[in-house]
Order: structure tokens, then sequence, then C-alpha cells
């Protein structure tokens, strides 16, 4: 066993592209920018371990190498390249088979952080912020809670340079208001807890399958951090938000579930969307049987 940096990356919104572009042109450009990503990696001493669909994992034998690495995929890829990346970094220890895969618990972790982080985003655990020096462009990011984990994991941003590094303070976790999310359909009810995520779209990988023409193949994620809740959408068509009288479009970007609403997969309130209800909770309210119903 031996203790490696770790990085995930990622094309961010690449089932869009698929589907704007067509298969053959839209992985054309996939491909190219996860080529721009490999030569990066390696000529900052990485490892490429592996593709993963339209991502890569990585490893180094330094933090400080997998942060610049990072930044120059993440940051200045967004001044020359046409789509948004996003990834991860974690330094822990992992194991190695025959083949160079690497597994463990630090995977995992780097993983997740990976998922966590927004288009044009690069988020890092404390244990690779520890090391970095101290006029690296960082600020504190709300942590991670991660299931089978006792403590949350907590996390840096980077940034593009020291002007913009102020302090962002995570609410208390121990706040009990916001520590679940319960989400239905016509035909389907789920509770949410703080460290899950689900994915919602037409393909039978995701985690709710919904059906509708006007639903992208994988639409949109919900995902909790640090007792609040977010709405990704990843669709072609976007999504319309209803909160009582008010109505808003949200297309390719996150937003803050609040309160109660209702949303529409697809961006239309018409019988081609797909039609979902959300109210947050405490977890007073829950019991074992709403666990993914």
């Amino acid at each position: 066993m031996s203790a490696l940096a770790l990085m995930f990356v990622d094309v961010a919104g690449s089932s869009r592209i698929y589907e704007q572009q067509g298969n053959r042109a839209g992985l054309q450009q996939v491909s190219q920018h996860l080529h721009h990503c490999r030569q990066i990696i390696e000529q900052h001493g990485g490892r490429v371990i592996k593709s993963l669909g339209d991502g890569i994992f990585a490893s180094f034998v330094s933090s400080d190498f997998a942060f610049l690495a990072g930044m120059e995929i993440v940051h200045h890829h967004l001044e020359t390249m046409s789509l948004r990346l996003r990834a991860g970094l974690h330094y822990g220890e992992v194991l190695q088979d025959n083949s160079g895969d690497l597994f463990g618990d630090a995977v995992n972790v780097c993983a997740r952080i990976a998922d966590l982080a927004l288009p044009g985003q690069l988020l890092l655990s404390a244990e690779v912020a520890g090391v970095l020096k101290d006029d690296a462009p960082l600020r504190k990011y709300p942590s991670l809670l991660v299931k089978g984990r006792q403590q949350a994991v907590e996390l840096f941003e980077a940034l593009m340079s020291n002007a913009d590094a102020t302090m962002l303070l995570p609410r208390s976790s121990t706040d009990p208001a916001l520590c679940q999310l319960r989400v239905r359909s016509a035909d389907e009810q789920r509770l949410l807890k703080a460290g899950d995520t689900c994915s919602l779209g037409r393909a039978g990988d995701c985690d709710w399958v919904l059906s509708g023409a006007r639903v992208s193949r994988h639409h949109a994620r919900i995902e909790s951090r640090f007792n609040q809740f977010f709405w990704t959408d990843l669709g072609s068509n976007g999504s319309v938000l209803i909160l009582g009288k008010n109505r808003q479009l949200i297309h390719g970007t996150t937003i803050q579930l609040q309160g109660k609403g209702s949303i529409y997969l697809g961006g239309d309130q018409d019988t081609d969307s797909a039609l979902i209800h959300y109210q947050l909770e405490s977890g007073s309210h829950a019991t074992s049987r709403d666990v993914h119903q």
C-alpha cells in the first residue's frame, strides 16, 4: 500500500453535447479535450490510470504536481477550449492491482469530490491543500458528507488568483432544518438524506428513470452539500422550477432547492415533460420505508 495524490476530471455536461451535435461529432470534441488533459497530466509527472467515458482517473506522486495539473486543466483550459471541465483532488493510501489500477477509500473519496465540483471548478481535500504553499489561491468550501465515513471531508476550492481567495464558511452541520429532501413523481417517492446524490433522466443507468419526449437521457442531478440540496440541470431542453406563482427556467446551471416546489424536466409544462415535486424536511419526519421506495 502506498500514498498518492489522486485526480478525477471529466467534461461537464457531455450528454448535452452528444444530443446537440450527434454522437460522432460530440465524441470527437470530447476526445480532443481529454487528449489535451492527458498531455497536461503527463507534463506534470502524473500517470493516467484509466479513461472513464468522458473523464480521466490519474495519480501523482506529489500533491503539488496534482494541483498544478488540475489548475491548468480546469482554469487555463477555459481560455482556449469551448467545453468546461471539472476536477477533484485527494491524497491518501491506495492499493494497486497487477493491471496498474488503483483501489481504496481514497479513490472513492476523490471520485465523490469530483462529482461535487461544478463546471469550471477544481475542488481539493484538506489532505492536498495542507501541503501546498501558503500563497496557493484557495478558499474554504462546504465539507463533503460521504456514506460510510463518520467525519465529513474538508474541502477547498482552487481560484484563479489570490485576489479572489476570500473565506467561504459553511453552515452548521447540526442544523436539522435542511437535512433531507422528499421527492415524488406520479408513481414514485424517494427521500434523499445528507450525502446522497440522485441522477434523473431517460437512460437506464440513471438512479431515477423518468419518461417524456423532452426529457434527456441524463437530464439532471440532485445532490446534498453540507445539509443543503442542489439541482444541476444537464438536459438539452432545460428544466422549469415552479415556486408558488413564480416560474424559473434552469438550463445548464445549478441552483439550491429551497422550501417546496415542483420541477418540470423538459422545459415546458406539458405531457412531453416529466413532473416531480420536492419538499425539504427535518430528520424527524422520516421513516425507514420512505427511502428509495
